[in-house]
């Protein structure tokens, strides 16, 4: 009996294989069409209506505009259980295009499902392509969970392009607030007569400043001034900031946020300016959980498929930036591995990265990574003690 499931492994293998084989040139062609037309979050309509023909091309059954977001879809091949999600993402960056590569990620998203679609029959469960927009900013996939577009799911999986291959780094809890202080406008030559706002918003900066050296290593807080006054020669009555909460999960997300919130009360009492702070934290970025035992199973079939990768152990690379798929990994055990594109050191969000995501290193992770996500999913899908073990992973205490 174990010979002939591991026959059919084998079998079901070489045909991924070469199915992504088959369309890579296609790929390639769908990832440049994506990096060059850069859409921003919630705006991505070409590059989700490129994705979502292919897909229905390859036998998927799409629903279009899931859960009232004009971007998102959800392409469903197979039936019954195990149901494996793979995740595309295609939004850009403002200025810079596709400098996190998204792209990439669409790209091998896509391969991912017509291999395996192209089992047909064979095809041991259920695979759902889920289109997720606005990663950057828009907390896409958050909105998703929310409305329920996971349900049913037992496992989820995506890659990331990076300047390194870290099958199992997660990523920080992050949330934005936003500050106002309010005071009382005067004559610059009269500034007893007023309240300064600006000096408020200052103390409230550097008090917060002051608690980063409190921050374990891995981890930051950032903020920017949005309004710092509207006329020199006055004292400014109203004045706003932004600032970016980070934490390796939501307890430490929420200590920041204290943080933030004491600063701006100094600067307040500093001054006898009024201040509110707002942070939506149901629109946080969750941190990544990364699941161990899927992992390690997505590291060996890249290592079959691209012989000589290899990848840091669990725990060995902090956490890294922040994602949406967070929100998923809370719900089913998941995998986000990122695989190098661009020389070590390479800054992402930049132009250098958005070069790289039209490379020819681009290029290999978009065939690697498709091949591997869908052999990874072949294993969940036919081997019910892998899927066993990454569930009772997933259940442990955290």
């Amino acid at each position: 009996m174990q010979a002939d499931i591991n026959d059919r492994l084998a079998r079901l293998r070489a045909a991924i294989i070469a199915a992504v084989g088959a369309k890579a040139a296609g790929l390639i062609e769908v990832s440049q069409a994506i990096h060059a037309r850069p859409e921003l979050m919630f705006e991505e309509h070409a590059a989700a209506a490129l994705l979502a023909g292919h897909l229905e091309q390859a036998g998927f059954h799409v629903e279009r505009e899931i859960c009232g977001l004009a971007t998102a879809f959800r392409a469903t091949c197979g039936s019954g259980s195990p149901r494996i999600a793979i995740m595309a993402e295609y939004d850009a960056i403002p200025e810079i295009g596709h400098g996190c590569g998204h792209n990439i990620i669409a790209a091998a998203a896509l391969g991912a499902g017509e291999a395996l679609a192209a089992l047909g029959a064979e095809l041991p469960g259920t695979i759902v392509v889920f289109g997720t927009p606005a990663e950057e900013g828009g907390n896409g996939k958050q909105l998703l969970a929310e409305r329920g577009a996971f349900a049913g799911i037992d496992a989820a999986m995506m890659i990331h392009p990076l300047d390194g291959d870290f099958a199992f780094a997660g990523t920080l809890a992050v949330a934005l607030a936003e500050v106002e202080f309010f005071g009382r406008t005067a004559h610059g030559s009269m500034p007893e007569r007023g309240i300064n706002a600006l000096d408020a918003l200052l103390v409230a900066f550097q008090a917060f400043q002051a608690t980063k050296a409190a921050l374990p290593t891995g981890r930051f807080n950032a903020g920017i001034i949005t309004n710092g006054g509207t006329w020199v020669a006055n004292v400014p009555d109203h004045t706003a900031a932004q600032f970016l909460l980070t934490g390796r999960n939501d307890e430490e997300l929420r200590q920041s946020l204290d943080r933030l919130e004491g600063a701006c009360k100094a600067g307040a009492t500093a001054t006898g300016a009024r201040h509110e702070l707002r942070c939506d934290w149901n629109q946080r970025y969750r941190a990544m959980v990364v699941n161990t035992v899927l992992g390690h199973c997505f590291a060996d079939n890249l290592r079959a498929v691209r012989p000589g990768w290899d990848t840091p152990a669990p725990g060995v690379i902090p956490p890294i930036g922040a994602t949406d798929m967070g929100s998923v990994s809370q719900l089913v055990p998941s995998i986000h591995p990122w695989l190098a594109i661009a020389p070590r050191g390479t800054t992402w969000h930049t132009p250098e990265s958005a070069a790289a995501a039209a490379s020819d290193s681009g290029h290999r992770v978009v065939l690697d990574g498709a091949r591997a996500l869908a052999l990874t999913a072949l294993d969940i899908l036919l081997r019910p003690d892998l899927l066993r073990e990454a569930q009772r992973e997933f259940a442990a205490p955290r």
